[in-house]
């Protein structure tokens, strides 16, 4: 995960692609697979965001979750 993760921070150039934020960086995961390893994603799945843009968009967006091929909100 810390390779992959890295990689999404240094893609996005080291900063929050909502706010342009450098600090604190997080990698926001657009949806979920159920099963799936934190890491195991396609990058497009996946973008930096820091810790207080994370937590807006956990806070007023439904994360999808996938399940075989099927959507669900969670």
């Amino acid at each position: 995960w810390i390779s992959k993760r890295d990689f999404i921070k240094k893609r996005d150039s080291f900063k929050c692609t909502k706010c342009e934020n450098t600090e604190k960086l997080h990698v926001h995961h657009k949806y979920y697979i159920f099963g799936n390893d934190i890491w195991d994603y396609p990058d497009e799945a996946l973008i930096t965001l820091c810790g207080g843009c994370h937590l807006l968009v956990h806070a007023s967006e439904i994360i999808p979750v996938y399940y075989r091929n099927k959507k669900t909100n969670r």
